[in-house]
């Protein structure tokens, strides 16, 4: 499977500072492979980016000047609203209707059961008075 290659300024913009490899590198605080995988046109993640913009001597604003795959701010669209999906409450299934908030646990076992062993205890049940 081939993976896409992202269009970037970072070598130009480094060897215009006359900066290896590994100067960049240790600038950013990342391996000289990793910056060969961008100047390359690899993926990165976008703490990486970061990383390079600063060690680069840019700001962050200008990150559309580094890697053109970053759209500047205003250019952004808008982000889709999604429909808020209702749930019976934390962790619990409801099954029945909106009148009895019996849960998925209460409704498999009959009323007045306890959650004990089929032997039961052998220790003596508590008396609170």
């Amino acid at each position: 499977m081939a993976q896409k290659t992202l269009p970037n300024n970072v070598r130009k913009l480094r060897e215009s500072q006359l900066m290896s490899k590994a100067e960049l590198a240790r600038k950013a605080g990342l391996s000289p492979l990793t910056i060969d995988r961008v100047e390359s046109g690899k993926p990165c993640r976008m703490d990486t980016k970061r990383k390079i913009i600063l060690a680069l001597g840019l700001k962050l604003t200008d990150r559309h000047k580094v890697f053109e795959d970053d759209e500047p701010r205003g250019e952004r669209p808008a982000p889709v609203k999604r429909a808020k999906r209702e749930h019976g409450g934390e962790g619990t299934a409801s099954v029945a209707g909106p009148g009895d908030a019996r849960t998925a646990h209460e409704e498999a076992s009959p009323k007045g059961a306890k959650d004990e062993p089929a032997g039961g205890s052998d220790l003596p049940k508590a008396r609170y008075s």
